[in-house]
Order: C-alpha cells, then structure tokens, then sequence
C-alpha cells in the first residue's frame, strides 16, 4: 500500500501542517504502509500559463516537477492533499500545482483511490481551506474519506489539542480500513453538480477540451446525467 502526502507548507516536515499530518499517518505507517511525502515549496512547480493543451490531451510545455508528481498520484492508493492557511487559502506553491493539476480536475482519474484533505490555520480560515482541498479531491475522482480542519500550532497547541489528535488518529485508521476494504463513499448532491457543469463545459468546448471530450466520450458521460455509468 502506498500513501502520497502532497503538502503546501513552505515550512515542509517542520511546519504546523506536518507536526498534525504526522498524527494521520501513523495507522498507516503502523500497518506496514509505505508513505512518500512531497513538499511543493520544495519542488520546481511552476505557475500555469493558461496554454489548454492538457485539457486538448496533449503533454503541458512547462518541463517541471508537475508531470512527476501527477505520476506519483496515479501509482499511489490514496493521497493526503494538505496546506496551512496562508490569507484565507492554501499556500501559493500548492495553488499553483493544483492550477496545474487542471487535466486530472475534467477528466477523474483518481477513481478508486482514496484521500483526506487536511489544512490547519492559527484561529481562521481552516474549515474552508479544508473543503477547498476536498473538492478539488473529489473532482479528480477520489473517494474522499474525510477533511480535517484543525487550529493547530507547533510552538503553542491550543487547549483542545488532545481532542484534535485523537480525531486526526481516527481519520488516519479509517483512512487505512477505506483502502484495505475497498470501501465506497456515497458521492451525491455537489458531485451530481459538478458533472452537470463539467459534461456541458467539455460539450460546448469541444474543439479546444479534445482530450477531455475524448475522455468522457469513452466512459459514456456525455449522454447521462447523474449518475454516470460505471465508477466515477
């Protein structure tokens, strides 16, 4: 079993973000589970200049990081998508991969894989970094186990600290079972939206979304509504 962790924290293993990550993957690394971390800060993610060729099918001009990376999420069985609030959002070098990660958000070939989306803030903004990280896990296919919103602070836990890794250990252990059991989690309402929006973006753009036409051509989600044929 493989776990990728993609973490946003300019701080990498030595931030907020890594000290509660740490606690998620424990179960896993307990269980015999191998765990690849990878720190976008470190990384030569690059921002995207808006040239579509990955929605047309074909390889990104930018010769960085990205494609590695995206290969290391194809090869692993679940992810753990992870950043600090930085105002409001994630950290500008995990945007600029996701914005990268374009192709994988139209076309969900993480299907069958599973995450947690996890962001940690001093006070604010943690609960919806969270879903935003959640969503974009969701888009790419996987079977979302759970986000984990915490306020969490290396050099000064907050009160409920206790409470707050003992929540993280549990996410961790279901995290583990979803992958061992092959488990499905119910993926309605938002989802049903998001593939209304999706399959009519790709039908009207046809000329210039070709890969992603092709794609949803090939899985028989152009004629459907909700929910399509097969995993999604």
């Amino acid at each position: 079993m493989r776990l990728l962790v993609i973490n946003g924290s300019p701080h990498a293993g030595e931030g907020n973000t890594a000290g509660l990550t740490a606690e998620l993957l424990k179960p896993w690394r307990e269980a015999g589970g191998e765990v690849v971390e990878r720190y976008a800060a470190r990384m030569d993610v690059r921002p995207c200049n808006a040239t579509a060729l990955c929605l047309a099918g074909e390889p990104c001009p930018i010769k960085d990081d990205v494609a590695a990376l995206h290969d290391e999420m194809r090869s692993a069985d679940a992810l753990v998508l992870a950043s600090p609030v930085y105002v409001f959002g994630v950290t500008a070098q995990l945007k600029a991969f996701l914005d990268r990660s374009m192709a994988l958000l139209h076309r969900p070939e993480m299907t069958g894989r599973y995450a947690v989306a996890v962001a940690t803030s001093a006070g604010m903004g943690e609960q919806e970094t969270a879903r935003y990280l959640g969503l974009c896990c969701e888009m790419m296919g996987y079977d979302l186990v759970g986000e984990l919103a915490g306020v969490f602070m290396v050099y000064s836990r907050p009160n409920d600290g206790e409470a707050l890794f003992a929540k993280t250990r549990r996410l961790g252990e279901e995290l583990l079972a979803a992958v061992r059991e092959k488990r499905k989690y119910p993926k309605l309402g938002l989802h049903a939206a998001q593939h209304r929006f999706l399959r009519d973006l790709i039908q009207r753009n046809r000329r210039l979304f070709k890969g992603d036409y092709e794609y949803w051509k090939g899985r028989g989600w152009l004629e459907t509504r909700w929910p399509p044929p097969g995993d999604y």
